[in-house]
């Protein structure tokens, strides 16, 4: 089976009682991820519930209703109530910590989602194979009412058809002279670095703690303003990649060469045609504390124009079918990290402005905050997840497991990451 051909099967049909996801949800849907958005008008328990129940019935575009499975391709709809996997707390305290939440998200019984409503915060737990932050924007703009289940604005993600399939042929069809560039890519690509075969211990199953820093708008602006001076060209999520590099490395964590950066493969689809499905690709990059932003800026500009994100999409969904076929899907990932200072797998990623749309609105820009905590990528996994809340804040939250990594170090490179990204840009 071809890759092309591979996506097309992968996104055919469906049926009352199931429906045929990507391949890549499978590979997805061993991860969990949660989001915490406020301060927000939220409705009710009662209303919540009775609005998430009608995203559950318009059909599974809306993802929300399927039963995750990292075996099948055929994911079922749920026959359990949405009501089981919502709860209502005690708002939280002005200046609470919006990441006690997630204690409380993860304690409601197993399901693809949980939702806990805080007064004006909610928490979010999904799997990631149901989707990425755009599902956990869509499950809130549903939850505060501010666009019908009817409205155009969902027209894009009903739309029928392969994303992947969509997006490879305007990428490649359209100038296949990327294809030769991916080509080169890869025969220039230095191999994966050696793995250490030294003593080891295993780690226990368990969500990831977290730690978080929010840079406030004038700290944002002050640092786009010196990079504008510094750095022309140069965005600031790649500043922030450098920087969070350093403060680690500052800290006494260091990172393994390769660093993960997602790109969001909805740029190489028609405006037309959306999804609430993960859609993005990991592409690894050669980083150290030395790497200059604008080398990284320049690795990152060419892994775009050459379409590095869909065929990252193309290869893993073979990689998914081939384990399929070889019944080794399902088996569990490997819970082993160095027996000593393990380096750390990094993975960043920025999602952008949320609310990602102008149905969720915050209800004070100036505490409003987007904490996002996803499973790491590996037992030895730092993932890092950027979002600008408000009018400019940027909050930056870093998920890890506790029994790997100590939580004040990672703690203390957020709270320094402003002071490296300075230096970052006047280097």
């Amino acid at each position: 089976m071809s890759i092309l051909s591979a996506a097309a099967h992968a996104a055919a049909g469906t049926s009352r009682s199931s429906v045929r996801v990507a391949a890549v949800d499978l590979q997805h849907s061993r991860r969990r991820s949660s989001a915490v958005f406020g301060p927000m008008a939220l409705p009710s328990r009662d209303v919540a519930v009775r609005r998430l129940r009608e995203m559950i019935a318009a059909g599974p575009a809306f993802r929300l209703g399927l039963v995750p499975s990292a075996s099948q391709i055929r994911w079922r709809t749920t026959a359990s109530d949405i009501a089981d996997s919502v709860t209502e707390v005690a708002p939280l305290a002005r200046d609470g910590d919006p990441l006690t939440l997630l204690e409380t998200v993860r304690s409601l019984p197993d399901a693809g989602v949980r939702i806990v409503l805080a007064g004006d915060t909610t928490a979010i737990d999904f799997s990631h194979g149901l989707g990425d932050v755009a599902f956990a924007q869509a499950v809130v703009d549903v939850m505060l009412g501010g666009v019908p289940l009817t409205d155009t604005h969902w027209d894009p993600y009903r739309r029928r058809g392969s994303r992947l399939l969509t997006a490879a042929a305007r990428t490649f069809g359209s100038d296949p002279r990327r294809l030769v560039d991916l080509a080169r890519f890869h025969h220039r690509r230095l191999p994966a670095a050696p793995v250490d075969a030294g003593r080891t211990r295993t780690i226990a199953h368990s969500a990831p703690d977290a730690r978080t820093v929010r840079l406030s708008d004038d700290d944002v602006a002050a640092l786009r303003s010196l990079r504008d001076r510094h750095l022309p060209g140069v965005s600031m999520f790649v500043i922030h990649t450098c920087a969070l590099l350093a403060a680690l490395d500052d800290a006494g964590i260091a990172t393994n060469r390769d660093v993960t950066i997602p790109f969001d493969a909805r740029p190489y689809l028609p405006a037309s045609m959306g999804t609430l499905a993960s859609f993005s690709a990991g592409l690894a990059f050669p980083l150290d504390v030395a790497t200059r932003a604008d080398e990284l800026q320049a690795m990152m500009t060419a892994a775009a124009r050459m379409g590095r994100p869909v065929a990252n999409l193309a290869v893993s969904t073979v990689k998914v079918h081939l384990a399929r076929r070889s019944h080794l899907l399902a088996a569990e990932d490997p819970r082993t990290v160095p027996a000593t200072a393990p380096r750390a797998d990094l993975l960043h990623s920025f999602v952008g402005r949320i609310p990602q749309t102008t149905y969720s609105p915050f209800t004070d820009p100036d505490r409003a905050a987007t904490l996002i905590v996803s499973d790491p990528v590996s037992p030895a996994g730092i993932t890092v997840t950027s979002a600008t809340s408000g009018d400019n804040a940027l909050c930056v939250t870093a998920a890890f497991h506790p029994s790997v990594f100590d939580g004040e170090r990672i703690g203390s490179a957020l709270s320094g990451l402003a002071d490296h990204a300075k230096r970052v840009i006047t280097a």
